[in-house]
């Protein structure tokens, strides 16, 4: 997996999870816009997907064969998991968000946590096995297609 960088991925992940709902809180003070059940878990994966596949092009400038895409995938499910388990902790602990700490234990009591992370396992790996590679390709084109016009002109 020389080509695919999982920090990379991480790093974005982090950004994106911790910092989308700190966004909506200020975006909440400022405007009055309540953007607080726009699903921070399922984009924060699909976001960081997407920028580490644009990542990964301008890297390795080339396709990942599909071992390394199956590998990136399931790494980086494992990834997202633990990411959003802590992020639920601690935005739990601090009062933010859409649980509190109540909340958090109890979901632990019932089993809700662990139905919560089967259904952000799926979205996760559909968008690291999916949306990872087209973002791959798509900047690869985009590459493609801006040498090409540099090389004409």
């Amino acid at each position: 997996m020389k080509a695919i960088s999982l920090w990379r991925y991480t790093c974005w992940l982090v950004a994106i999870r911790f910092l989308l709902p700190i966004s909506i809180v200020v975006l909440l003070a400022v405007t009055g816009l309540d953007l607080s059940n726009v699903g921070i878990p399922v984009l924060s994966a699909i976001l960081a997907a997407a920028l580490a596949g644009r990542g990964v092009a301008r890297s390795a400038n080339r396709m990942p064969d599909w071992q390394e895409l199956i590998a990136f995938a399931l790494l980086g499910t494992g990834v997202f998991i633990v990411v959003n388990y802590f992020a639920y902790y601690l935005l739990a602990q601090a009062g933010i968000g859409p649980i509190e700490n109540p909340e958090f234990l109890y979901w632990h009591q019932t089993g809700q946590i662990g139905q919560l992370m089967q259904f952000l396992t799926i979205v996760a790996f559909a968008s690291n096995a999916v949306l990872f590679p087209i973002c791959i390709k798509a900047e690869l084109r985009a590459m493609a297609r801006t040498e090409h016009e540099e090389q004409t002109e």
